[in-house]
């Protein structure tokens, strides 16, 4: 008999995390985009989930990380403020109860 010992998965963190789960989250638009000040990001969700949205600089590197609380099923909007950020390619994430569930790309000019 052969016994094979298989050990607990680990427990991942917001970073590792990288699974997209699209069924759960629709980006719908992201207005402006490019960007200069602002943008809105106009996204549709298929359960009540506690949302979080991450920017990442186009090195990879998260440069902001905006909480948007618990939100209801449906469409909902985030806004990101751009204008203390440097011009270029910028790429964000859509969590959903900690999991990245989908992900854009956003261009800001000056």
């Amino acid at each position: 008999e052969i016994l094979a010992l298989i050990p607990p998965p680990a427990e991942k963190t917001e970073e590792q995390n990288s699974i997209l789960s699209e069924d759960r989250c629709l980006i719908l638009e992201t207005v402006p985009n490019p960007a200069s000040n602002f943008t809105r990001v106009k996204y549709q969700i298929s359960e009540d989930a506690d949302i979080s949205l991450f920017l990442y600089d186009n090195q990879g590197k998260r440069i902001k990380t905006i909480p948007a609380g618990t939100q209801s099923k449906g469409i909902n909007f985030i806004k990101i403020e751009t204008s203390d950020l440097p011009e270029g390619m910028y790429f964000y994430t859509i969590l959903l109860d900690g999991i990245a569930s989908a992900k854009e790309k956003l261009l800001i000019v000056k």
